[in-house]
């Protein structure tokens, strides 16, 4: 059973997510950015793409999020 700590994260993620899908001043490809980001953070997960199935073979990666890593400087 779902504790409520989880079901108030649960509606502010499906909150988050209406905004952004509903803003008439992003474009598409910002809407897919920031949704992937959303899934990515709340998920855990170092990368998300959206896809589509192009065939029985083929996919087509429509947009990517990865987690930037940091980079190490050697002195």
């Amino acid at each position: 059973m779902a504790t409520q700590d989880s079901l108030v994260s649960n509606e502010s993620l499906r909150s988050q997510l209406y905004s952004i899908s509903d803003d008439p001043e992003l474009s598409l490809r910002e809407k897919q950015r920031q949704v992937l980001e959303l899934g990515r953070q709340a998920l855990d997960v170092s990368t998300a793409h959206i896809q589509h199935q192009r065939d029985d073979d083929t996919h087509e990666v429509l947009a990517a999020s990865a987690r930037r890593r940091r980079r190490s400087l050697k002195g």
